[in-house]
């Protein structure tokens, strides 16, 4: 017999014994193979995170009343849509006073150069409720190039700011560029070398700016601050203090008798509920007017 003939009986036998099981195993296998194969081609289905474009991501309780969604709403594609079409009086017209004094020294070529910095094509926008502290309700407001009517298919750029409605009596305005309003104080601190009015704050969304006006009462001149040591002006927000953001390599001085306008800014989020309690100007130095020594140095603190 010979060895084509001895493999033929071989797998003839093979087949009459363990055939039945062996077609089974098969078919499971290839079922597998098959069905992996399609898991792994299939379209994976995209689940999106939605978030209610009126519920502020920081706080999703605060959520903006429907009256005010449409005013809102309305304001911003107004605002966005003149800005898109290089209007920029009529979009200029729609932010606050304070904006425009703080952000573009009331001066609308300022205001241009942003425009133009953002909208250099056809735009479209999205908007989303951050955070809401009392009638000033802070959006994230999203800007990037229009495919549909630039044909770009890809490597567009997106650019986002805080925006915030302002609310004025039954309308809002809009503060832009990340800024949000000025908000006066008019306290008041005087004792026998200083007399410190807090005048008001500008505040931006990451940040606070202290306006302040210093009328030195002495005969001598006197530095609040010129970076020579640590927490020269700090801002006590209860649980921390914050040291002032724009002292180096500048000098804080007010000659004898003279009244000084001087700002101050602390890092402190616009929608983090720390409440400020307190301004302190940590050294305070009267300088002598014969060795340029200091004669006195002394913490002088105002409550907020």
């Amino acid at each position: 017999m010979n060895f084509k003939t001895k493999m033929t009986l071989a797998i003839r036998d093979f087949i009459k014994d363990y055939g039945k099981p062996t077609l089974i195993v098969l078919a499971v296998w290839f079922i597998i193979f098959t069905l992996n194969q399609y898991l792994i081609t299939k379209p994976k289905e995209i689940k999106l995170l939605k978030h209610d474009l009126n519920s502020p991501i920081m706080d999703d309780t605060k959520k903006v009343s429907v009256s005010n969604q449409r005013k809102i709403q309305a304001i911003v594609k107004e605002y966005f849509e003149y800005c898109n079409s290089k209007q920029y009086e009529k979009a200029y017209n729609l932010i606050t006073e304070d904006c425009k004094h703080y952000v573009y020294l009331n001066d609308i070529e300022n205001f241009k150069k942003y425009i133009d910095s953002i909208y250099n094509n056809n735009k479209v926008y999205y908007l989303q409720n951050y955070s809401n502290v009392d009638d000033t309700y802070v959006y994230i407001l999203g800007i990037m190039d229009d495919i549909e009517s630039t044909g770009t298919t890809g490597g567009y750029k997106v650019y986002e700011e805080r925006i915030a409605l302002i609310k004025n009596n039954d309308t809002f305005e809009i503060a832009c560029d990340n800024y949000i309003k000025n908000e006066r104080i008019g306290i008041e601190k005087e004792d026998a070398f200083l007399k410190v009015n807090v005048a008001s704050k500008e505040l931006s969304y990451t940040r606070e700016e202290y306006n302040l006006t210093i009328t030195n009462l002495t005969d001598n001149d006197i530095i609040i601050a010129n970076f020579d040591t640590n927490k020269e002006v700090e801002l006590n927000l209860g649980n921390q203090l914050r040291s002032a953001m724009n002292i180096a390599n500048s000098t804080f001085r007010v000659k004898p008798h003279e009244t000084k306008t001087m700002s101050f800014i602390f890092r402190k989020y616009f929608d983090d509920e720390n409440t400020p309690t307190q301004l302190r100007l940590n050294a305070v130095r009267i300088i002598s007017n014969y060795d340029n020594s200091i004669m006195r140095n002394y913490s002088f603190n105002i409550d907020l």
